[in-house]
């Protein structure tokens, strides 16, 4: 059941050391939730990298999350790369991935070194990246069960 989503959405970022133990919470029964239950993916998701990304989440106007990525700046590469992008399926197809995406975009290509971001995509999810600008890589691949394409967003041409 969709549930209709109260205005406004809140977006923060926040590092590793910024998150409450009820967000650090939150943000891995989300990715339990979505990617291994809902997905039926089984991969190791708490993979020592959290501590070093930068992370985005969406609240409702209940304070619930609605929303999340993972965000890696590499700026000594000049790329960046985000994952692990989900809302929960009682709250999709209301603009939340699409947001939570452009402002994956904006922080990499802001106030960085970055001009490359690179993408893990689900492979269903291309038209989606698309539209964002992205483009595909390579062929499609499987990672845990769950068909992948990689892609890439080059600064000034998104």
């Amino acid at each position: 059941m969709r549930v209709q989503i109260k205005r406004p959405i809140k977006y923060h970022w926040k590092r590793f050391d910024q998150l409450t133990q009820f967000e650090v919470y939150d943000m891995l029964r989300l990715r339990q939730s979505v990617f291994m239950m809902e997905q039926s993916s089984l991969y190791e998701d708490i993979d020592g990298k959290d501590n070093v990304a930068h992370h985005l989440f969406a609240y409702n106007a209940d304070n619930i999350v609605v929303g999340y990525l993972r965000l890696f700046i590499l700026e000594a590469n000049q790329e960046a790369s985000f994952g692990r992008l989900l809302v929960p399926l009682n709250y999709r197809k209301q603009g939340i991935g699409a947001e939570l995406v452009s402002r994956a975009i904006q922080r990499c290509f802001e106030n960085t070194g970055v001009d490359r971001l690179v993408i893990a995509a689900q492979a269903y999810l291309e038209g989606f990246y698309r539209k964002k600008g992205f483009t595909p890589v390579g062929d499609v691949y499987d990672d845990a069960g769950v068909q992948h394409q990689n892609m890439v967003l080059q600064k000034g041409l998104d």
